[in-house]
């Protein structure tokens, strides 16, 4: 599936996109963001996961036990900022889906680098990136 900034279709599609959209296809009532640029402003993804999905089950430093295929991440890119003179990681501006293929954890996630929907395995990078892990209770 192409992305596209803000996509909500099977057309084209962003990581916001792909949650709402997968959340929607298990019968799931999700909110969605309707407007956000391509850095979302601190906070704004975060809230939104937490008004579809409650409180995460994990915050980082999170582990690969912490995951279970379903579970929704809240991902931030590597670096240090300096906020009111306090070094701290950069905020959540990514999201994805873990996945499993032959008993390994995947993230599932747009890229927009690559200009699609893809699959990868959960790295150590990847899981350095991983600020908070959310799950929706079972309907």
């Amino acid at each position: 599936m192409p992305f596209k900034h803000m996509g909500r279709s099977e057309k084209a599609i962003d990581c916001v996109g792909l949650g709402i959209l997968a959340a929607r296809d298990c019968g799931w009532t999700a909110d969605d963001l309707s407007v956000y640029g391509r850095a979302p402003r601190d906070g704004l993804l975060d809230a939104m996961l937490v008004r579809n999905c409650g409180e995460p089950v994990a915050r980082e430093p999170v582990s690969l036990s912490d995951l279970q295929p379903g579970d929704i991440l809240a991902i931030h890119f590597d670096g240090q900022r300096v906020s009111r003179g306090i070094p701290s990681k950069w905020p959540v501006r990514h999201v994805g889906i873990v996945g499993e293929q032959n008993g390994r954890m995947t993230l599932i996630h747009t890229d927009s680098y690559i200009g699609r929907v893809v699959e990868q395995s959960i790295d150590p990078t990847i899981l350095s990136r991983i600020a908070a892990v959310y799950r929706r209770a079972s309907l």
